[in-house]
This record gives C-alpha cells, structure tokens and sequence, in this order.
C-alpha cells in the first residue's frame, strides 16, 4: 500500500486494519513466537552515516521515549562502519537497528531481520548531488574528470542508489570522475566538497538540509546542483528471535508518536519526521533487484 493511500485514509478504519494486518506479519515472522527472547534492555543499533555526536544529539531523545513507552530500557550502539552494524546484528549484539534501505533488504534476507516501521519521508527519499560554489553547471554530465565523493560504500542514499542511477542515465562514476573518494558520511563529504577536497559527491538530502539550517554548511561554498529520483530508505528493525509480544510494542510506541503531542512533536523534529509508519516489505522489491544485479544481495 503506497504512502498516499495511507495518508489519504490516516485516523479512518483502513489504519486501523492496516496496523493489524502488520500484527498478523509480526505473529508470523518467528516460528518461535513466544517462545522468543524477553527483553528488559534493548541495544540498538544506528548506522553511522552522521558524526558521533550528531546521532547523540538526534536519537537519545527517541530512546528515552521508547523506555518510558514500553517500560524496556533502550541504549545506543554506534559501530565505526555500516559494515559493522550488519556484523552486530548477526552476532546479535544488538536486538534492534535503524538500516538504511540497503543493509535492511541485506538483513532481511541473510538473518531474517523483521521490519518494524519506518518515516513518513522514507518511503520517498533521495539524495543530492552536491558541488563546491565555484562550479556554476547544474548538469553532472559537465563534471566529466572532476573529483567525486560518495559516502559510505553501504550507504544506500550516499552510495548505492546514486551509483545504480548515474548508470542507468549512462554516467559510470570509475570511468567517469578522475578520482572517486568514499568519505563514510554524509556530513563528511559536504565538508570535503566545501573544502576543496573534492569538486562533488552526493549525499542524504535530509542531512545536508538539516546542515543548511543549522548553519554547519553554507550555500556559498556548496550547492546542490541536482538530485537522485526516488527510493525507500531508513528501517527500524529487530531480531527475530525477540518475543512476538515485544516487537510490537516497540512497533506500537513508534506508530503512537503525533505532532499533536509537545514532547514527540520535538522527538519528530529531530528525525525529520512527521510520524512512523508500518513497513511493507514490498516497497523494497526494486532495491533488492537492484542488489542482485550488483551482486551485493549476499
């Protein structure tokens, strides 16, 4: 069902209905059902596509939220690379992950990784290319030899996706730019596109507004000169050997956040969100193709 609809219908029956068909997925995600892991503490995973302190900054919030909500005590994990997350997951290290959308297609198919919910933007995301201000072309095909960045090498919005687009338009980024760097972040890469260290790259749209806003990156040293079409990104996601009953009241507690509430309208701000919404694993279906043809499903 696509977000449309879902909006169009939102505080109607159909959201109802919508939330107890995701129930009934939920129930059957696990064969153990209740006989699943109980948790009283729930690690969780973020992948780090922002500094340290910004994910601090945006996302302790949200676990103190989801304590007081569930009664479940909620701490963050933050591996160095997006690789790692994946590796904590196996591991179960940690039982619950914020993936973008490639590594969620990527644990959902190699550890059964059960989908949660997702942002209102998520389901529409994309990213932008950027350029230091001294390049006036709005067109990438006027980049040929330039300097590139992307993000991470697992970032879906800061690599894979923006990869898999500039190739479908015919620009292959190894043949293309004179020297392609990976900056592991998207602030990173506005930073060294601001600083000469690159001529471009491409980044989190949500991230590099949220720079503008704030003041940490400046229009007159980068701008964006186009963007990506869209995809589906970030996923909340648990192990799926967790107790049925507590997946969805972790569910729950994401769905229950309103911008008619002061304290979660402030939580939503920080996430760029206007509220959560159950995840249709169909929405993925063009990602996980495009994962095959890169050979980067397994």
């Amino acid at each position: 069902m696509s977000y449309l609809y879902w909006k169009k219908f939102r505080g109607f029956n159909y959201l109802l209905l919508l939330i107890m068909f995701c129930s009934m997925a939920l129930a059957c995600s696990s064969d153990k059902a209740e006989e699943g892991r109980t948790l009283s503490k729930v690690i969780v995973g973020l992948s780090p596509g922002e500094s340290v302190e910004n994910l601090k900054k945006r996302f302790l919030p949200l676990m103190s939220y989801l304590s007081k909500d569930t009664g479940l005590k909620f701490e963050l994990y933050i591996p160095e690379t997006y690789a790692g997350l994946m590796d904590a997951f196996d591991q179960e290290k940690v039982d619950m992950a914020l993936f973008g959308g490639v590594l969620f297609v990527k644990a959902h198919h190699q550890y059964q990784a059960v989908p949660l919910a997702m942002r209102d933007i998520d389901l529409h995301f994309f990213s932008y290319y950027l350029a230091n201000s001294k390049f006036k072309s709005n067109k990438l095909t006027d980049y040929k030899d330039k300097r590139f960045s992307f993000g991470a090498k697992l970032s879906t919005s800061g690599h894979i996706m923006p990869r898999f687009y500039m190739q479908d338009s015919g620009i292959f980024p190894d043949t293309f730019f004179s020297e392609i760097k990976y900056s592991g972040k998207h602030d990173q890469t506005a930073y060294w596109i601001r600083d000469g260290e690159v001529d471009l790259g491409v980044a989190s749209s949500p991230i590099i507004d949220k720079m503008y806003a704030n003041g940490s990156l400046l229009k007159k040293d980068v701008r964006i000169i186009g963007q990506t079409p869209e995809f589906p990104d970030y996923v909340w996601a648990i192990q799926p050997s967790i107790s049925n009953s507590q997946q969805i009241k972790i569910r729950d507690a994401f769905l229950n956040l309103t911008l008619e509430d002061e304290e979660h309208r402030k939580i939503l701000k920080l996430l760029n969100a206007d509220h959560f919404l159950p995840v249709q694993i169909e929405e993925f279906a063009k990602m996980r193709k495009v994962l095959e043809e890169l050979g980067m499903l397994n």
